[in-house]
C-alpha cells in the first residue's frame, strides 16, 4: 500500500560536538553525516553547513564551480539529486526514487544510482540541463549484478562494486558489457588513482586492509588498518595521502573520526567525534580555493588557406600550475564554438568563403578556465570565375523556368551540396 509522499521536512538544528585534531592541513573538508553536511577547517572548526531540507543524504561531491552536488532520499519517498551554490540556493534538482552513490564525468555529465529493493539503475543526466541520457538496470537475482559503490573511468567506463559476486567490474555504458573484473571478498570502497590503478578498501580476517591493484589484477602493496573499526569511506588526494572515516561499530553511530594516512599506515591528520549520534558516511577535500587556471594556450597551429566543405585540423598547447588535466574549447570564428574536448587537437569544416579567426581557451577538471589565446587567421577565398558562372546560371533560371531543374543541380554541385 502506498501512501501519499511527505513534505520534505524542516531543517534539524545541530550542535556540533568538541573535537580532537592533530596536525594540520592545508585545505578544508567537507563531511557528510547521516544528518546534515558541513566543512571543517584544518583545526576541526565548522566554517560552513547546509542548510536546505535534508531527509536522508546519502553522497556528496564538490563540483569543479565550487558547488555541492547532494544526493537525499527517503524509505517509500521521491529522492532527489540537486546541487546548491555555497549561499545554499538551489542551482536545480532531479529527482528519482532511491538514489545514492553519485559521480560527476570530466565534461560535467553527472552519474547516480538509483538503488531500490529489486534493482540497481546507473542513470547519467547531461552535465548542462540535467535531462536523463542514458539508464540501465541491473536484475538483482542470483548472478546478476547488483552494484553499490561506482567510480568514472577516464574512459566514460563505470567502475562498480558488484555485492552479488564480491568484485570490482568495469561496466562499458555504451555496449552494456562487463569490460574488466576483480573478485575480492568483503568489498567496501574504491578510488581511481591518477596511474590508473585502483585503490581498494576491503576487510580481511576481521579487519580492514587498503591495497593499491593493477588493472591486470596485480596488487602493488598491501596496508593493514588493525585500529579501524568501520571505514565507511576514502578519498586518495593530491599530495599522496589517503583520507578515511570510520565509524565505532556496526551501527554506524557513537564516536566516529576522519583520519588523514599516509601508505605507511601513519596519521598525519585526525578529525575525532566522541558521543555523537550521526555516522559520517561521506568525505570529500575541498581543494578549490587554492587552485589555478591553465595557462594561456599557444596560438592555434594548422592551415591559413582552405577551401569551403573541406575538414582541417588544428592543434595547441598549454600546461596547468597544479599539474591538473587540462581541457579544451575552440572557436572557430564563424558563430560556432565547440564542445570541451580532452585532447589538444580538434577538427572543423567551414561553408562559406571568408577569413575566420580560430581561438582557443583551456579549462582545468575544476572548471577554472584560461584566456583565449592569440587568433590564427584561416582564409576561404573567393573565386571570382566561379562566382561569375553562379551569377550566369542564376539569370538564366529566371529567364528559362523550364530549365530549372537541371541548372539547379548544375548549380547545387558548384556550391557543394549535393
Amino acid at each position: 500500500m502506498h501512501g501519499e509522499e511527505s513534505p520534505w521536512s524542516d531543517p534539524l538544528p545541530i550542535t556540533m560536538p568538541k573535537n580532537k585534531v592533530i596536525k594540520s592541513i592545508e585545505s578544508n573538508t567537507v563531511v557528510l553525516d547521516s544528518s546534515n553536511i558541513f566543512e571543517i577547517n584544518e583545526a576541526g572548526d565548522v566554517i560552513w553547513e547546509v542548510s536546505v531540507n535534508l531527509k536522508i543524504p546519502m553522497d556528496v561531491e564538490i563540483l569543479r564551480n565550487g558547488n555541492l552536488l547532494i544526493s537525499d532520499y527517503k524509505f517509500g519517498a521521491t529522492g532527489r539529486v540537486f546541487e546548491i551554490d555555497r549561499e545554499n540556493n538551489l542551482v536545480w534538482s532531479h529527482e528519482d526514487s532511491y538514489i545514492t552513490d553519485i559521480e560527476v564525468f570530466p565534461n560535467g555529465d553527472i552519474a547516480y544510482l538509483d538503488m531500490d529493493y529489486d534493482y540497481t539503475e546507473i542513470n547519467i543526466l547531461d552535465g548542462e540541463n540535467h535531462n536523463l541520457k542514458y539508464s540501465h538496470r541491473f536484475p538483482d537475482t542470483s548472478g546478476n549484478i547488483r552494484v553499490g559503490v561506482i567510480e568514472i573511468l577516464s574512459n566514460r567506463n563505470i567502475l562498480a562494486i558488484d555485492y552479488n559476486s564480491d568484485r570490482i567490474i568495469e561496466w562499458d555504458v555504451t555496449s552494456n558489457y562487463v569490460a574488466w573484473e576483480y573478485e575480492c571478498d568483503n568489498l567496501g570502497q574504491i578510488k581511481i588513482l591518477p596511474t590508473g590503478n585502483i585503490l581498494v578498501c576491503c576487510v580481511s580476517n576481521e579487519e580492514y586492509k587498503l591495497m593499491e591493484i593493477t588493472r591486470a589484477n596485480d596488487v602493488l602493496w598491501e596496508l593493514e588498518l588493525s585500529d579501524f573499526k568501520l571505514v565507511s569511506d576514502l578519498e586518495y588526494l593530491e599530495n599522496g595521502n589517503i583520507l578515511l572515516s570510520e565509524n565505532e561499530d556496526s551501527n554506524w553511530q557513537t564516536a566516529n573520526r576522519i583520519v588523514e594516512i599516509d601508505t605507511e599506515g601513519n596519521i598525519l591528520w585526525e578529525y575525532a567525534r566522541s558521543n555523537e549520534t550521526y555516522a559520517i558516511y561521506d568525505i570529500e577535500r575541498d581543494c578549490t580555493f587554492n587552485n589555478n587556471p591553465p595557462n594561456k594556450p599557444t596560438t592555434p597551429s594548422g592551415p591559413t588557406k582552405g577551401k569551403p566543405h573541406t575538414t582541417y585540423a588544428f592543434t595547441t598547447s598549454t600546461t596547468d600550475p597544479d599539474g591538473d588535466a587540462i581541457f579544451y574549447l575552440w572557436d572557430w570564428g564563424d558563430g560556432s564554438i565547440s564542445d570541451w574536448f580532452e585532447t589538444n587537437e580538434a577538427l572543423h569544416l567551414w561553408t562559406t568563403e571568408d577569413v575566420f579567426e580560430v581561438r582557443v581557451k583551456a579549462k582545468d577538471v575544476y572548471g577554472y578556465e584560461s584566456e583565449w589565446s592569440d587568433p590564427l587567421a584561416i582564409s576561404m577565398p573567393k573565386n571570382k570565375a566561379i562566382n561569375s558562372l553562379f551569377l550566369f546560371l542564376e539569370r538564366l533560371i529566371e529567364r528559362f523556368p523550364i530549365l530549372e531543374q537541371t541548372l539547379q543541380t548544375i548549380y547545387d554541385k558548384l556550391t557543394g551540396f549535393y
